[in-house]
């Protein structure tokens, strides 16, 4: 497979801005291939639905402006209807931990969660944040938008919140006490 299908497949699956150093690093090339393989790939995207983004020595892969009012339509509509039981699940995980990863927040449901982070984002109820004790990890956190959705003014007037944090704490431990 070409080096430029490789970043591509990486940026899809990461969805999220990746380092360039770190896609090398994954991908086991050095840099200068790296930048190479990033340009072959701005190439192939030319007028298609997905773009390549770049800023400040990191790439991802985002919808193309020239789809932005196809894009938008939809999210209108998404935007328009209740939460689903995947997006609440997720935000109650995200809630009552005070904060996890995609990986920890997969491993208490059981399933991949992008699309209810996804819709939680745009809703404006979780946002992303680096990890203060490791830069390499990012993190979910509920928004004063979501406090404010449920009808609290902090965290801790959630009726039960230290018992059910304790709870999602153990589980996204791997913890295998019973409740």
């Amino acid at each position: 497979m070409e080096l430029s299908a490789r970043i591509e497949a990486l940026l899809y699956w990461k969805q999220e801005p990746m380092k360039i150093a770190e896609v090398s690093a994954r991908l086991g090339v050095d840099e200068g291939a790296t930048i190479e393989g990033i340009a072959s790939l701005r190439d192939a995207l030319k007028n298609r639905g997905i773009a390549l983004v770049e800023h400040n020595g990191e790439v991802s892969l985002a919808t193309a402006p020239e789809a932005h009012a196809d894009i938008e339509a939809m999210v209108t509509e998404e935007l328009s209807k209740e939460l689903g039981k995947a997006s609440m699940e997720t935000l109650a995980i995200i809630l009552y931990s005070g904060g996890m990863t995609r990986g920890e927040i997969e491993y208490v449901r059981g399933v991949n969660s992008s699309h209810a982070l996804r819709h939680l984002q745009m809703r404006g109820l979780a946002e992303r944040y680096t990890d203060p004790s490791d830069e390499r990890k990012t993190r979910y956190r509920v928004t004063v938008d979501a406090l404010r959705h449920l009808g609290v003014r902090s965290i801790e007037d959630i009726p039960g919140y230290e018992e059910a944090r304790a709870k999602v704490t153990a589980a996204s431990m791997g913890s295998n006490e019973e409740n």
